[in-house]
């Protein structure tokens, strides 16, 4: 898979993990209860979203970096 491919896979991901993140809020909003294993297996899906937010944030950071130390670059 290309890098530009594989950086759109994981936002995309991200995305429809806010989806169902925001479902579920307005459902329990809406009065609904959760059992527990509903409960455990929406951490895991914050967790997972949250390590994948982190991936993208460490890979935007790095990028950037590397931007600016090529326009400090003297030629």
């Amino acid at each position: 898979m290309r890098a530009p491919e594989a950086g759109a896979n994981l936002l995309h991901s991200i995305a429809d993990g806010q989806r169902r993140l925001d479902e579920i809020v307005a459902r329990a909003r809406s009065g609904q209860t959760f059992s527990p294993r509903q409960l455990l297996l929406l951490q895991a899906e914050v967790y997972r979203i949250s390590e994948e937010v982190a991936l993208v944030q460490r890979v935007v950071e790095e990028g950037l970096s590397g931007l600016k130390r090529l326009w400090t670059m003297q030629l």
